[in-house]
């Protein structure tokens, strides 16, 4: 006989009683995941199932064996697996989300089923990524009929991944003014976004939620130190949120945190609304002012000028909302004294908003004229 082939006949008698030796079906609950029967012989070859898969053909499994498998999700996105069972005393499915055992992300089973079959199934929104799925059973109830299973997967993608997990050291850019879909998986709760400010103002902050009744997401805008934190409103279904919020210019992060659902936010830099100049007059040295009512500020400043382009001469006198007088329902009114007779006055009024001790304020409105009398 040839060297080769007596080295080869001597590792088959080798490792049969090697097989021999070990326990059918034991468990070793280690960190790697080796595959048996339906699902491979090691970890590298573990068979692979297709993503979205109708209920394949009846597997038999052996008294306290397991088999293995594996998915590839191409995307974040909803991932549903079934069990189905016959004459077994408990059978379960358990996916994780790396070869790690301990990394369990979905689970199902049952115990002491008999000819009747019967189905379980569990969902999860996952990243995208590989996933491992063992079969493990136990001993059967009835001994004398082999005990089976069978699996369905269904996978419905988000259309969005990332391929680092962020955080406030890693965190991704966002550009001001655009709409990020993103996800909240079972493996990732929590996404960090870093925004840049150039102009002080008022920003819209929203966001919406697009599954499931019961998840939330929920915001927090924070300074570049993380020292000042601004709470945002959460996001339901149905519900979005909307939050006005006033910044001066500076690097900001936005932290968002929900379970396992798509959703969208935005930040948008809005205007403040501006008053409107309704009338004025002058009876005598000074001019009465009537402009619109904005709801939502803390003020009005008024600005008067000589100069048709308020390019010189040119005066601003700020008034508190309970410095001004309210005239009918949609108007207020102010008094500015010591004007020059016979010179013609143009007046403009703005709007502020008071925030952390700083005013932020909408544009000038249009100027209105008087020639004092």
């Amino acid at each position: 006989m040839k060297k080769g082939k007596l080295l080869t006949k001597f590792g088959g008698v080798l490792l049969a009683l090697t097989m021999a030796a070990s326990p059918i079906g034991a468990f070793n609950p280690g960190n790697k995941i080796v595959a048996e029967a339906a699902g491979g012989r090691t970890f590298d070859t573990a068979a692979q199932l297709p993503a979205n898969m109708d209920w394949g053909a009846w597997n038999e499994i052996g008294i306290a064996s397991q088999d293995f498998y594996k998915v590839v999700l191409p995307a974040d996105g909803v991932f549903k697996i079934g069990l189905m069972l016959k004459n077994t005393s408990h059978i379960g499915v358990d996916v994780f989300s790396s070869s790690d055992t301990a990394r369990r992300v979905m689970t199902t089973g049952q115990m002491n089923v008999d000819d009747s079959v019967w189905t379980g199934t569990d969902t999860r929104v996952l990243s995208a990524g590989t996933y491992y799925i063992r079969v493990q059973s136990e001993s059967p109830r009835n001994r004398s009929k082999k005990q089976s299973y069978r699996l369905k997967t269904v996978y419905e993608s988000y259309g969005v991944s990332e391929n680092v997990k962020d955080s406030y050291d890693n965190p991704k850019i966002y550009t001001l003014n655009t709409t990020v879909t993103d996800a909240f998986t079972a493996t990732d709760l929590e996404d960090w976004y870093k925004v840049n400010i150039t102009q002080e103002g008022k920003y819209r902050y929203t966001a919406t939620v697009s599954n499931d009744t019961y998840k939330k997401v929920e915001a927090n805008l924070y300074s570049h130190d993380l020292f000042e934190r601004s709470f945002l409103d959460g996001a339901v279904v149905g519900t979005p949120a909307v939050t006005d919020v006033y910044l001066t210019p500076g690097t900001y992060y936005i932290k968002l945190e929900g379970e396992q659902t798509k959703y969208t936010f935005s930040l948008s830099r809005e205007n403040i609304e501006n008053g409107k100049v309704a009338k004025v007059k002058s009876p005598g040295k000074k001019a009465e002012i009537t402009f619109k009512d904005v709801t939502g500020v803390n003020g009005y400043e008024i600005q008067y000028s000589t100069n048709k382009k308020f390019k010189k001469n040119v005066k601003t006198k700020s008034f508190e909302i309970g410095k001004t007088q309210t005239v009918g329902n949609d108007k207020r009114k102010v008094t500015i004294s010591k004007l020059k007779r016979h010179k013609k006055y143009y007046f403009r009024v703005r709007t502020y908003v008071e925030h952390n001790n700083v005013k932020y304020y909408s544009d000038w409105s249009n100027a209105k004229s008087v020639k004092v009398k």
